[in-house]
C-alpha cells in the first residue's frame, strides 16, 4: 500500500511539473499563490528527494533554523520544483553533503563539491538585469531554476562557488 501511495504521489507530482513547465514556456502566470512556511516548503522538497534518490538521502541535510517559520506568499508547486531542482542537481553533481537551510528572507542550498564550472558561474554572476540564460548557455536544470525564480519574483544567485563547494541562494519577500 505504501509503495502504491508513493507511486501515485510521484505520478501526480510529475503531472503537475509537466503542466507547470509548459505554462512557464508559454509565459503564463502561475495558477495561484498561497501562504506557506519555509519549513513546509523545505521539508516537502527534502522528502521528495529522499523518496526519489534513497541511496543519496543520507547526504541530504536539512538544517533547521530560527527562520523556518517565515511565511512566504508563493506558488507552492513552483517553489517545490525550484528547491527540488537545486537539491537534485547538487546531489547528482557532487559526492559529499548537500545542505539546505533558511535564513532571513533567503534559502541556502549548499554542496561541498568542487564548485560550478567557470563558464556557468560567470554566466550567472555577470548577467545583466533582464538578460535570460539561453538553453545552449547553461545546463537544463539551472535554466529551469532560473525561469522558476524569475516567475516567482525571487532572486536566484550564487553566493559561493569554489573548490570548497557551491551555495545557491533564493532571495524572497516574506508574506506579512
Amino acid at each position: 500500500k505504501q509503495t502504491m501511495r508513493r507511486i501515485r504521489q510521484t505520478v501526480n507530482h510529475m503531472q503537475i511539473e509537466v503542466n507547470t513547465l509548459l505554462a512557464l514556456l508559454r509565459n503564463e502566470q502561475p495558477v495561484k499563490d498561497s501562504k506557506i512556511s519555509l519549513s513546509v516548503l523545505i521539508q516537502d522538497a527534502v522528502e521528495e528527494i529522499k523518496n526519489e534518490m534513497p541511496m543519496a538521502s543520507e547526504r541530504l541535510n536539512y538544517v533547521s533554523s530560527i527562520y523556518d517559520q517565515q511565511i512566504v506568499l508563493t506558488n507552492h508547486s513552483l517553489m517545490r520544483m525550484l528547491l527540488r531542482n537545486l537539491l537534485h542537481n547538487a546531489i547528482q553533481h557532487t559526492q559529499d553533503e548537500v545542505r539546505i537551510q533558511s535564513g532571513d528572507c533567503v534559502i541556502h542550498v549548499t554542496d561541498f563539491g568542487s564548485g560550478l564550472p567557470i563558464d556557468i558561474h560567470q554566466r550567472i554572476t555577470n548577467r545583466s538585469v533582464g538578460q535570460q540564460l539561453l538553453f545552449q548557455e547553461t545546463r537544463f536544470g539551472l535554466l529551469i531554476a532560473q525561469m522558476i525564480s524569475e516567475k516567482l519574483n525571487m532572486k536566484l544567485s550564487v553566493a559561493q562557488s569554489d573548490s570548497g563547494g557551491t551555495t545557491f541562494e533564493i532571495h524572497f519577500t516574506p508574506s506579512i
